[in-house]
């Protein structure tokens, strides 16, 4: 019910009902791990989210297929070749713009705030592949579709199937254009990983001795006169400890001898 009345309420004052929608589907994205706080909620949230999101952006672009030739049809004097180089000038000039814009929003923090310095340098590969990836697409077209047919004084908005037009070309050429040699540009700058990520092996040994330790400290706070007194408790509490411990040394290993990862797993089992 979210949508509709965040739709209608913007409506009713006058504002965009698509971009209020929108607006509100960023707002719970931002705080969806505040409503949905079990993991067990989030999981299935995220498969349910993937499923409609992949659905609802083919339902958009089927719908950019549809209204396309009323919106060809709808330019007038503009002929079809002038619509796609006034696209393609618009679309150069947002590629531009962001690519732009994003080294001083990478660099310009670094320069006023300590705190941001004890980051590692973004350098010019990360902004870049940033910048490239700016593809437009679902919010694009809502914007250009939330523009009135009408204005107040019941004439037509000026120039409205040449703007969705032009949103249509730069929807196309930052998807198709970008998108297409994105991994290409991944590629030829040859960039690494910002932060050290711990190989799998060692995250699942490092996950296991955390979860090791918590079971134990359960059962020493909460079940200690059960584990005493029943001697199958006592003996799963001595495991988990000697599992722990074993994991710790894993975990050591790891880091100052460099091995095969399945040998690792093989002896984590």
């Amino acid at each position: 019910m979210t949508p509709y009345i965040l739709f209608l309420s913007a409506e009713h004052f006058h504002f965009s009902g698509v971009m209020a929608v929108v607006s509100g589907g960023l707002f719970m994205s931002f705080r969806a791990h505040e409503i949905f706080k079990t993991g067990t909620t989030r999981i299935n949230m995220t498969g349910v989210w993937n499923t409609l999101i992949f659905v609802m952006n083919a339902l958009v672009f089927v719908l950019i297929g549809l209204e396309l030739p009323d919106i060809i049809n709808g330019l007038g004097d503009i002929s079809l070749m002038e619509g796609i180089k006034y696209g393609l000038i618009i679309s150069l000039i947002v590629i531009v713009v962001r690519l732009l814009w994003i080294y001083p929003v990478a660099h310009l923090p670094r320069w006023f705030s300590e705190k941001a310095r004890r980051d590692p340098s973004p350098g010019w590969k990360n902004p870049l592949i940033i910048g490239w990836a700016g593809m437009r697409g679902v919010v694009s077209l809502a914007t250009a579709l939330s523009i009135p047919v009408m204005m107040n004084s019941q004439a037509e908005f000026p120039m409205r199937n040449l703007i969705i037009f032009i949103t249509f070309v730069v929807i196309f050429v930052t998807l198709v254009f970008q998108g297409l040699t994105l991994p290409l540009i991944i590629k030829l700058t040859k960039i690494g990983e910002i932060d050290h990520i711990l190989p799998s092996h060692e995250q699942q040994a490092g996950i296991q001795m955390r979860l090791d330790k918590l079971a134990v400290h359960k059962l020493d706070n909460e079940y200690n006169d059960a584990v005493n007194s029943n001697g199958l408790l006592e003996n799963l509490k001595k495991r988990w400890k000697v599992i722990s411990n074993f994991t710790r040394i894993i975990s050591i290993l790891l880091k100052c001898v460099p091995t095969d990862e399945m040998i690792w797993q093989n002896i984590i089992k």
